[in-house]
């Protein structure tokens, strides 16, 4: 079988998870007898080393039909996975692949739809905007997502939706199927698409992406550290919710022996060190952008409080490193990763109060805090590269 992506930007492991994610899965595709994974791009990614495929084509806006047609020919390319997420690239991009199948009969287009449908509805408040807009260059992105908050807070928020309409329906109607990370995701992007019946929608979760499980015997090691691996980014992120339940736990002296640790960096990293110095907060640590290997071994907690997210990738690496996640119940894919108070905690959404007592919990009892921690590194099994894999094969097989 010969797999072409298609992407935005040259892929790299060390840029986000859509990266990673096509990095993991086209090297175990490429390791399958008879398989080859070819990769065509748009932009120069900027971040490297870039990923090795068998091989690739930087593809030129004014010659993309010929190129693109030239290159599933000589390849034999017969599944082409789409991992775009421009609007613009989206809306260039996909009738070209899909006029192509009337010359190749044997071709399949996959589009895979990575984030949370209807994520554009949510925008960026303006106190957070005018921010970002004295600090920060990329000024037309901000002003235009400040614009979409306040247009979905009027009564003009139909043209958002009949916006966000075209573009599902769009995709939906230039691709054999549509790929979501959560079956929860299926009805959500149905009605916002209004499709009816959603026939070649289907659900494929992301893979582990961290090349160990922990071994259970190695949880008696783990640090008094609540980890965050996250992009600075609010409102998204809602870190500062996270900062705000950690002045919580520090009121009480007894837990001043644990530390907070925030990995990575973002738009609103000075926004972040600014409010937890304006909190007080004084057992906490901003990292940076780092390798998280490393600090998944060695934490015991592990904090999310996104308002949404795609899949949540961080949150099954947490598991996968024996890590008790807590989270906000904030968006439907939860369910497929954590069982409440078995393999993970979920908290109402946006009750800091109870976060803060369900962590403070956990803090205090090891025992409870192990048998999470056992149950999520047996759970986390489930999304392993090889069942992963056997699901695209299923999806492959049944075109």
């Amino acid at each position: 079988m010969n797999i072409l992506y298609f992407a935005d930007s040259d892929i790299t492991i060390n840029k986000g998870g859509v990266n990673r994610v096509t990095h993991f899965l086209s090297r175990e595709f490429m390791n399958m007898p008879g398989w080859k994974c070819y990769l065509a791009y748009l932009n120069e990614s900027k971040v490297l080393p870039v990923s090795e495929f068998n091989g690739k084509i930087h593809v030129s806006a004014d010659k993309a039909n010929e190129q693109i047609k030239e290159f599933i020919e000589t390849r034999q390319i017969t599944q082409i996975i789409v991992n775009l997420t421009t609007k613009k690239n989206i809306y260039f991009s996909l009738p070209i692949l899909y006029a192509l199948k009337s010359e190749f009969p044997n071709l399949h287009i996959i589009f895979c739809y990575h984030t949370y449908p209807g994520c554009e509805l949510f925008g960026i408040p303006p106190g957070i905007g005018l921010r970002r807009l004295l600090h920060l260059p990329d000024r037309m992105n901000t002003l235009k997502s400040i614009i979409q908050y306040i247009v979905g807070k009027t009564p003009f928020s139909g043209i958002s939706k009949a916006c966000i309409r075209h573009k599902y329906r769009f995709i939906y109607d230039h691709c054999d199927r549509l790929v979501l990370l959560s079956p929860h995701y299926i009805p959500r992007y149905a009605e916002l698409a209004d499709i009816k019946g959603a026939n070649h929608i289907i659900a494929i979760p992301n893979p582990l992406s961290l090349p160990e499980i922990l071994s259970p015997d190695q949880l008696i090691r783990k640090h008094k550290e609540v980890l965050i691996v996250a992009r600075l980014t609010e409102p998204v992120k809602r870190l500062s919710l996270a900062l705000k339940i950690w002045q919580i736990i520090e009121k009480t002296e007894s837990y001043n022996d644990w530390k907070l640790v925030i990995l990575g960096n973002g738009e609103d990293e000075l926004y972040y060190k600014t409010l937890a110095h304006k909190l007080g907060l004084k057992n906490i640590s901003f990292e940076g952008r780092k390798e998280p290997l490393e600090y998944y071994r060695r934490a015991s907690i592990f904090m999310m409080t996104s308002l949404y997210e795609g899949w949540g990738l961080t949150l099954v690496e947490a598991q996968q490193m024996g890590v008790v996640p807590i989270a906000f119940e904030s968006y439907e894919a939860l369910q497929d990763m954590i069982r409440n108070h078995d393999n993970g905690i979920l908290i109402p959404d946006r009750h800091i109060h109870e976060y803060a007592a369900q962590l403070k919990e956990l803090m205090t009892d090891f025992c409870k805090r192990e048998e999470i921690a056992v149950n999520a590194l047996a759970s986390c099994r489930q999304f392993s590269i090889g069942h992963i894999v056997q699901k695209w094969c299923r999806l492959f097989s049944n075109l």
